[in-house]
């Protein structure tokens, strides 16, 4: 079955879904495209991985896809400058993340991607997504505009696991999650948790302890200029 083009409420919590602020509305379409992919995705390659299994450079190239089946233009890991405070201010060549356009408006993005327990304190949650989304949008204000109308944007991936010996992930655990996105203001915020993936699971080397990942949250943020 296609995936429907939708934006979901912001009192809703449901397991997969979308919110977009005014400024960033532009970007619905592209953007339930991407949810749509990665949900596609991860039905075709479970039980042996999932997109989100991989650097940001893969969830980034899959954004620069969504963006072009919605008639716009991207490119990624392109030649560009960045501003390097230390050890004194001066510029130096850099790889952008992505650039990418949507009907005439320009858009450039650093992405971030991190790790989180779903058994972690709720309380503490939205303050780490904060975090992590500070640091894209701090990247993205020292990676050069070649053109003033450029938007630029903060990419913050987020990635929850589990021990598998803690038990199955359950709909509530993901739900209070979801709930602490919705605290995240003048953002785009897309998330998925795909069914299929609730039983995907990987083992770490460093502890052979096996865990799960069942989805992944995407969050975009213009930065304080």
């Amino acid at each position: 079955a296609q995936c429907q083009p939708m934006e979901d409420s912001m009192n809703s919590l449901q397991i997969s879904g979308l919110i977009t602020s005014p400024p960033l509305r532009i970007l619905t379409p592209a953007l339930n495209v991407w949810k749509c992919m990665i949900k596609d995705l991860a039905n075709e390659w479970a039980p042996d991985d999932v997109p989100w299994w991989h650097t940001e450079r893969t969830l980034v190239g899959l954004l620069a896809s969504s963006v072009w089946r919605c008639g716009g233009l991207a490119i990624e890991e392109y030649a560009t400058e960045k501003k390097v405070r230390k050890p004194k201010a001066i510029k130096k060549s850099w790889q952008g993340d992505l650039w990418f356009q949507i009907k005439n408006r320009s858009f450039l993005a650093e992405a971030k991607k991190r790790y989180w327990s779903l058994d972690g304190k709720i309380n503490g949650r939205s303050k780490r997504i904060k975090v992590g989304l500070r640091m894209a949008r701090k990247d993205v204000v020292r990676t050069r505009r070649y053109d003033k109308s450029e938007t630029r944007l903060g990419i913050y991936f987020w990635v929850p696991w589990r021990l598998k010996s803690k038990g199955d992930v359950t709909d509530g655990q993901i739900r209070a999650w979801v709930g602490e996105l919705h605290k995240i203001k003048n953002a785009a915020v897309v998330w998925t948790f795909p069914r299929v993936a609730r039983q995907v699971k990987d083992k770490d080397q460093s502890n052979g302890k096996w865990y799960y990942y069942p989805g992944v949250v995407m969050l975009m943020k213009q930065p304080r200029l």
